[in-house]
């Protein structure tokens, strides 16, 4: 008997392929993003079609402020580990230039676009070169209307030095959409308020019930302090709690970290 495709078998077997997306690899695509069981999947089937395009990383991101979010909005991506720490730490989400672009149109466009679409400030200039010394080169993002915020935003870019392909731009709008509206299906069954914690959470709330600081935890995570308060006031309001006790008794409550996180 065949055995049965998996969605690892899909990302495996998205690996081989040539950095170039069929439209039979696209309608699979869509109809594997009908399949995902969770974030994780969805995440993973994402990086791997980005690749198949001959980009790097991407990102699907509801329009909310970042060093805040809500509990349920959108916010996946496999950015640089170091563009996402600089982002955080200095606030880039109150001038993101590819965000405020979005916000005046539903055009797709490139990010080498941007001095052509808007006038750029010099905070927004930073942003874009801090991004590239970072490690990220151009991108392509495709506008979309958000269900819990008035935009949303897929974006698919290269490293540092390397365009964005022509071709393959009608299949990134075509990801954006089905991967965003698989996005919003895993939101509504998850439902209002029952968000658990991220994997970066969870080991902050761990640290801190073993009575960790800020800053020790962050020299043990190897992040900045203004993070580790991030991902604490993160995971505060995933859990609608409003202090450090009650954020530990519940993480172990709903089982987001174990006894042995605590103990160990």
């Amino acid at each position: 008997m065949r055995r049965r495709q998996t969605l690892h078998d899909s990302v495996t077997d998205a690996a081989r392929l040539p950095p170039l997306m069929t439209p039979a690899q696209i309608e699979h695509f869509v109809a594997m993003t009908n399949k995902v069981a969770d974030a994780a999947d969805l995440s993973r089937l994402c990086e791997a079609a980005t690749r198949e395009c001959g980009l790097d990383h991407f990102a699907l991101l509801d329009d909310v402020p970042y060093a805040a979010p809500p509990p349920d909005a959108v916010l996946y991506t496999n950015y640089p580990t170091g563009w996402q720490e600089v982002f955080f730490e200095r606030r880039y989400d109150r001038h993101d230039p590819v965000m405020a672009t979005c916000r005046r149109s539903f055009s797709p466009f490139t990010w080498s676009q941007l001095p052509d679409l808007i006038s750029l400030s010099g905070v927004q200039k930073e942003i874009l070169h801090q991004s590239q010394r970072e490690g990220l080169g151009d991108g392509f993002t495709v506008p979309l209307p958000g269900t819990k915020s008035l935009r949303a935003v897929a974006c698919f870019a290269s490293r540092t030095g390397k365009p964005v392909p022509e071709r393959p731009r009608w299949a990134l709008l075509a990801m954006a959409l089905s991967a965003y509206a698989a996005a919003d299906r895993l939101r509504q069954a998850a439902g209002a308020g029952a968000a658990g914690l991220t994997p970066r959470q969870a080991d902050v709330v761990a640290l801190i019930a073993r009575g960790k600081t800020d800053w020790e935890c962050a020299r043990i995570l190897g992040l900045s302090e203004h993070t580790v308060h991030r991902h604490v006031e993160n995971a505060k309001a995933r859990l609608d709690v409003q202090t450090r006790p009650h954020l530990v008794a519940k993480a172990l409550i709903h089982g987001h970290i174990a006894p042995s996180d605590v103990i160990g």
